[in-house]
Parts: structure tokens; sequence; C-alpha cells
């Protein structure tokens, strides 16, 4: 046997073992590479999906809080630099909003901060369009608006919800509108009962709107379920009673309309006051704030009212005007006014 090729032999074979060897490290530590970057990803989408889960019960606690009561959100202070969480009082088992941010911790003990914000909403179209992203332009001067005049919707409030982990390097926000949208309906169907009531009579924790109301000038309130002129050679007017909504905090008021017979050449519009205290002041308006405007609507058609102008009161009334430049007269037989908790 030739020793040199039997040596050669050997020698190729270790050689070959040794590299053997070293693909199968290089090849297992290529494994342990991508588990590592698999469990990794895994890792983070878990927490993704815990935030996003602890952002959805924000979001959720926040709208019924605000249901429960639409200025528990509005009269937060507004933007980014004043956090706020939902706070479960476990000893009156109420939702209460508390400053700061709050830290919640998964089963497997990871902890999230989460908190919100809120900010005013404006809305083209005098506050009841779409909403806009721009500033406020002034009062509006033309009602039903047709023009883009910006302003405020009290009635609506942007929500921008933080949930963040890692040492706040990782983060999901979540935005959401909450509209007041719990809506009531005043109707008022009678005035045969005549004049000289201040308020609607409560019972219980309810106003009762009944067949009277608190002044009238040239008004015809003797046939049951309408109000007329009295003579069409003036105006005509109506001052209701005072509603109480019962929300001590403050409603909404959003839309008129009225039923009855609207006649060529004659008109009938409306004045909204509203107050915190029952026995006012009270200042009737029209849609660009002032005594000097009115809302005209047509018979059967709801229009709505000026968001900015009745904002968060408890109480409200009505004031009438019926017009003619005829010799008829319109006739009114439903005032029913749309408001919101």
């Amino acid at each position: 046997m030739n020793f040199n090729k039997y040596h050669n032999l050997k020698g190729q074979a270790l050689i070959e073992i040794l590299l053997g060897m070293v693909i199968g490290i290089i090849i297992i530590g290529g494994i342990a590479g991508i588990l590592t970057i698999t469990l990794k990803g895994d890792f983070n989408t878990k927490n993704t999906q815990l935030a996003a889960s602890f952002a959805q019960d924000l979001v959720d606690k926040t709208k019924s809080v605000s249901e429960s009561n639409w200025n528990y959100i509005y009269g937060l202070n507004k933007g980014g630099s004043s956090p706020y969480y939902i706070y479960y009082n476990t000893s009156t088992f109420v939702a209460e909003i508390k400053s700061g941010i709050e830290t919640v911790t998964s089963i497997d003990g990871k902890n999230f901060n989460r908190y919100f914000y809120v900010e005013n909403v404006n809305r083209n179209y005098c506050g009841t369009g779409d909403i806009s992203t721009s500033s406020a332009t002034g009062a509006c001067l033309i009602w039903p608006p047709f023009l883009t005049y910006v302003s405020e919707d009290p009635s609506t409030q942007k929500i921008t919800t933080f949930i963040k982990w890692d040492s706040d390097t990782r983060s999901i926000k979540e935005v959401q509108y909450l509209m007041r949208n719990l809506n009531n309906v005043f109707s008022q169907t009678e005035w045969q009962g005549g004049a000289g009531q201040e308020n609607f009579p409560i019972s219980g924790s309810s106003t009762l709107v009944n067949d009277k109301f608190s002044a009238s000038t040239n008004t015809n309130f003797s046939s049951a379920g309408s109000i007329t002129m009295s003579t069409t050679t003036s105006p005509a007017n109506l001052t209701s009673s005072v509603f109480d909504t019962f929300i001590a905090s403050g409603s909404a008021i959003n839309s008129i309309v009225w039923k009855g017979l609207q006649l060529p050449n004659t008109s009938v519009s409306f004045q909204i006051a509203s107050s915190n205290n029952s026995g006012g002041p009270w200042n009737y308006l029209g849609p660009d704030n002032t005594s000097g405007s009115y809302y005209v609507p047509n018979q059967n058609t709801s229009i709505s009212v000026n968001p900015i102008n009745h904002m968060n009161q408890r109480y409200f009334r009505y004031e009438i005007f019926l017009q003619t430049t005829v010799s008829q007269s319109p006739r009114v037989d439903d005032v029913i006014i749309n408001w919101s908790l």
C-alpha cells in the first residue's frame, strides 16, 4: 500500500469533516438568527394588539361619558398639553375623568401609558356643515347659510387617544369625533289657555307643555290648536312660557319647525332666548346672534338654529312673529323645537 496516498486520503477526510462542522455551525447560527427575528416580530405584534385593545377601551369609555353628560367632555381644557384618562370609581360606581396619564398593565406584566386630549371642532356653513380645519371666519349673516362661514360647532368634539409603550418609543393614535346626539323634542300644539304663564308646569323631572304662554300682541289664540293674527293691519307676536330641560350643565338647541298654513305674501318667523336661570335675563336672538335677525322657516320645513347662540343653556323659550301684506293671516298649528342633552 502506498503510504503517501493513504496519508493524503486521511487528511482529505479530516478537512471534509471540519468543513462540515463549520457549515453546520453557520446553518445553525442562521436558523437561530431567523428564530430570534421571528420571535421578536411576534412579540411586537402582540404588544401592538394589546395597545389597540387598550386604545379601544378608552375610546368606548370616553364615548360613554359624553353620552351621560356632554359637558363632562366639552368642559375640559383643550389641546395636547392637557391629557386626560377615564377612572372608574369602585366606591361610587361612576366613571370619572382624571387629568394626567394612566398606566395600564397587561396580564404578562407589560406596561402601557394611555390618555386622550380634546379639541373644539369648526364646521363650515356657520357650524352646521362639514368639519373644517380652518379658523373661524366671523359672524354668520345669512341664514340658512349657503356661503361658507366657518364657526365652532359646540355639539362636536375631536378626541385624540394615545397608547404608548417601550419607554414611549412605540405608540398608537386613534382619532374620533364625538357628537351630542341624544335628542329630545319640545312641542306646543295649543295656546287656548291664554297669557300670563311665565313657566311651563313641572311634574317630577319633566316639563309639561300645556296650552298657555307668557304674552302676545295682536294674536288670536281662541281657536283650539292654532294661532293667527287678530288683524292683518299690523304684525302679531307671541312669547312662550319658559321650558326647563332639567340639564343642569346645559343643553343644545338644534332646529325649529312649525306646522300650519302659510299663504302667499305671509310669513312666520322665530327668535330663541335661553338662559341658565329660570328667571332670565332673556335675550331673543336670530341666527346672527342679534335681536335684529329672525329664523324664517317655511311651513313643515325644519330650519337649523345657529349652534353657537344658545350653547349649554338649561332653559329656553321662543317668540313667534306673524306678518302679512295681504288681508289674510298665516296659521300656526304646532311649534316644534329639537334639542339635545
